[in-house]
């Protein structure tokens, strides 16, 4: 999923063969059923997340497009369209996802939001600050509607994040308890740079272990409890 900036607006690429995406945007600008964009093309824009990395620009001839708005400039937007990471606009995907599904599973990586006791007051450095403030709150908000939709039992589904105790899940059973360094994880930056093979086999099972015990006690699926880990030599 990727956010289209010239008018805000989801964009999504459906998949076709052989690592080609076959189909355009689908929404105010319609839909390119014959324009033909690499893989690797829509995996960047879905990365674009800026100002660390530039947004992708797509061009495409707008007479490929069929649907869509009646919108005055609709042939410059298909024409040239700014593309960046999904996750600026709903960084779950839930809007794409959730009434399209029978089931909803979300596994929330994103990291807690902190206390800063100093935070930066110079004009430049705390619009950081404000950023987190702005992302965490839009997360906090989907978040809270999917959970009233699982407790009403108008969707069914689950919720984790990497910060879910797995206190929360008594009495079900469970892979791994709460330990140090479980706990470790959730504190842990969203960086760019490596992470030794430890801290991923830590995540790696930890995610693993949420999911396992969030689809028995959340989402009641009638599926056994794990009984070994995806990368064995880091266990928890």
């Amino acid at each position: 999923m990727q956010l289209e900036l010239n008018a805000y607006l989801l964009w999504s690429f459906p998949f076709g063969y052989e690592g080609i995406a076959p189909e355009g945007a689908v929404g105010m600008l319609g839909v390119s059923s014959t324009t033909d964009v690499p893989l690797a093309t829509a995996v960047a824009a879905s990365s674009a997340f800026p100002p660390i990395f530039s947004p992708v620009v797509l061009k495409t001839d707008p007479g490929a497009w069929t649907d869509g708005a009646k919108l005055p400039n609709l042939a410059a937007l298909r024409r040239r369209t700014v593309l960046a990471d999904g996750g600026i606009y709903d960084n779950m995907g839930l809007e794409s996802l959730a009434d399209n599904v029978d089931i909803v599973l979300v596994g929330d990586a994103g990291a807690p939001f902190e206390i800063e006791e100093e935070p930066h007051e110079e004009n430049i450095l705390q619009l950081g600050r404000v950023r987190d403030i702005l992302i965490d709150q839009t997360r906090a908000l989907r978040e809270r509607w999917l959970v009233s939709e699982f407790e009403s039992q108008g969707k069914q589904g689950a919720y984790w994040g990497i910060g879910t105790p797995k206190a929360k899940y008594e009495p079900t059973p469970r892979m791994a308890l709460d330990t140090p360094a479980s706990d470790a994880l959730e504190h842990m930056p969203t960086r760019l740079a490596a992470l030794d093979a430890t801290q991923q086999g830590h995540l790696v099972n930890w995610g693993y272990a949420l999911c396992d015990v969030s689809l028995r006690a959340r989402a009641g699926l009638p599926v056994p409890m794990a009984t070994s880990w995806p990368l064995p030599d880091h266990p928890l």
